[in-house]
């Protein structure tokens, strides 16, 4: 009853998606989300029926996906060698806020279980394959724990190998790293600056706007002393560093600043 009665209260906007074909991207969903999830379960007594859930399993899980502002729930269903993924988020933070798991016995016995993650928020970013590693469930003497394997790279290899011809291959991937906090751009009230700004996702949020009104207060200040602060990408635009130059810096040294700084962030991630 209590995962009946948590389905039945979401105001949610919900999506069931397999891993039979990848849907293209388009201009109203510009985005996927891709990972791998891996169930391991150990010590735990078999069912009434008979079915156990002790064991490795991949293929079939099922992952829920909520958008922490507007609520809306996307869900995903893991295919061969537990690969999920979705075009159906948007640019914004994102929890795994649910995870299911349902085993058929030969006479059509089944049974079920779930658990519900805290704290495994995640950024979007838009236009981009946001690769999440693998997901490991851990169910040991029916105590439950979600964490991340941050295995980019087999789950990138795993999408390419399932799916060689699809279009996503050829655009920019990014690592989406699950936290406990949430991190996100505050900009200055110009717009002109920005500071990246760390908080809990249990953070009550007017002492999270206090914050922000704070940060804010101190970029204006530093923006009427002449001036400014943003952030440069590297070419992958995976990272970035934060640099500060005078308001009336003239255009072509602000260009040179900015590829000098580029190139460091460039040369840091690619050592020879």
């Amino acid at each position: 009853m209590k995962r009946l009665s948590s389905i039945l209260m979401k105001s949610a906007l919900l999506f069931v998606l397999g891993c039979s074909s990848v849907p293209k991207a388009t201009e109203k969903n510009p985005t996927l989300f891709v990972g791998k999830i891996m169930y391991i379960g150990s010590g735990n007594p078999a069912q009434r029926n008979g079915i156990s859930f002790n064991g490795t399993i991949e293929f079939g899980v099922e992952i829920s996906i909520k958008n922490e502002a507007t609520q809306a729930t996307v869900k995903a269903t893991s295919g061969k060698n537990g690969l999920f993924y979705t075009n159906q988020i948007q640019e914004g933070r994102y929890s795994i806020s649910e995870l299911f798991l349902k085993k058929t016995a030969i006479d059509s016995a089944f049974s079920t279980i779930y658990t519900l993650p805290q704290n495994l928020l995640f950024e979007v970013v838009k236009g981009k394959v946001n690769n999440a590693g693998t997901v490991i469930w851990l169910n040991t003497n029916n105590r439950h724990k979600v964490e991340q394997v941050y295995d980019s790279t087999e789950v990138k290899d795993e999408f390419i190998k399932q799916f060689p011809k699809s279009p996503w291959n050829g655009q920019e991937w990014v690592n989406c790293k699950l936290t406990g906090d949430t991190a996100y751009y505050v900009k200055s009230s110009s717009g002109k600056d920005s500071m990246l700004l760390s908080v809990p996702k249990t953070m009550l949020d007017a002492v999270r706007q206090g914050i922000e009104s704070n940060v804010r207060a101190q970029m204006d200040e530093r923006l009427s002393k002449g001036d400014t602060t943003y952030y440069v990408k590297s070419s992958s635009g995976r990272d970035s560093v934060r640099i500060t130059i005078p308001k009336e810096f003239p255009d072509k040294l602000r260009e040179d600043m900015e590829n000098r700084a580029k190139a460091k962030l460039d040369e840091l991630k690619n050592p020879e």
